[in-house]
């Protein structure tokens, strides 16, 4: 078996291939933090009314009602037919508020919204 041996590209090729394909020329890199589709679309869908005002009142106030650590990581996303749909990061968030019970966000949210009959909370892990 030969042995191949690569193949030298002169160097006006290689200028060439370097000032085509360098990204910084015709990208800026982006600054601060990214953000979620989903964050995108809740806000065009509020600013069209097309988004339950309720909802976007909750995401809110969620702080408050589960505390500055849980909120961190979980955000309601959905609401339907009396079940609150509340996503979170990955499974081992979704594992440790499993642990600590969704009765307590449950009941903390009816204690604020007694109009609203929320029968479940459900957790969904976005990854």
């Amino acid at each position: 078996m030969a042995i191949r041996r690569k193949k030298k590209i002169p160097a006006s090729q290689r200028d060439l291939f370097r000032e085509r394909f360098q990204t910084d020329r015709y990208y800026e890199p982006l600054k601060g933090e990214p953000e979620k589709l989903g964050d995108l679309l809740d806000d065009q869908l509020s600013k069209i009314g097309m988004q339950d005002q309720w909802l976007i009142e909750l995401k809110e106030n969620w702080p408050e009602l589960v505390g500055e650590d849980v909120a961190k990581f979980s955000s309601p996303t959905k609401y339907d037919y009396g079940i609150l749909y509340v996503s979170v990061p990955n499974r081992t968030w979704l594992f440790q508020l499993q642990s600590l019970g969704t009765t307590v966000i449950l009941d903390n949210i009816k204690k604020r919204y007694p109009a609203r009959k929320i029968r479940q909370v459900r957790l969904r892990a976005d990854a």
